[in-house]
């Protein structure tokens, strides 16, 4: 207990011995926890944000990807039927110098 007391003591006279100095220590200290926190936060929103930013970019390549890819198919299937009707104007073609 004598320990407690000798270092409570010790304490409350480094303290109130130099007010001006256990003021500016307060001071700094409080200084730098603020700002610790502070860049905390900050990080912490730029992660939340690159993530929105990455989640945003992949759904714009998704979506581009199936754009692209339904593009793709819209001209194989037109080109499907071109061929399809060219086959038929030519048999028909056919059929009419044959009858002729």
């Amino acid at each position: 207990m004598a320990l407690l007391e000798n270092l409570k003591n010790w304490v409350k006279n480094r303290f109130s011995a130099n007010p001006r100095n256990t003021g500016w220590i307060v001071f700094i200290l409080s200084l730098t926890l603020s700002m610790y926190l502070s860049y905390t936060e900050y990080k912490l929103r730029l992660s939340i944000e690159r993530e929105e930013v990455l989640f945003k970019l992949n759904e714009l390549e998704n979506n581009l990807y199936s754009a692209l890819n339904n593009g793709v198919s819209a001209v194989k299937t037109l080109g499907f039927f071109l061929l399809k009707i060219r086959k038929t104007s030519s048999m028909i073609l056919i059929k009419s110098v044959k009858e002729f």
